[in-house]
């Protein structure tokens, strides 16, 4: 589409991620991927039992840290962790 005034242009893939997990709205392709589930795991963490909340955020951080790095292998291996977690605690 065309560029608003005073607008950048599309927004970031973080930016999706970020506006889509503040919404709170379902998954889609704005914020599929390893860096959407981090996301969502952070939004979820207020609601999970103590363990679990730091496992999912240790979990989250490492998929951030693997893709800044660009470490694909890392960052599914954390994904596919995280979201065996999620399931487990019901948020996914």
């Amino acid at each position: 589409g065309a560029v608003v005034a005073g607008e950048s242009g599309p927004p970031s893939a973080s930016e999706a991620v970020a506006e889509a997990a503040a919404a709170g709205g379902a998954p889609g392709p704005a914020d599929a991927g390893p860096l959407g589930l981090a996301a969502r795991a952070r939004a979820a963490a207020a609601r999970m039992h103590a363990e679990d909340r730091e496992d999912a955020l240790r979990l989250a951080t490492a998929i951030e840290s693997a893709t800044a790095r660009n470490d694909e292998a890392a960052a599914r291996a954390a994904e596919t962790e995280l979201q065996d977690l999620l399931t487990y605690v019901g948020e996914r």
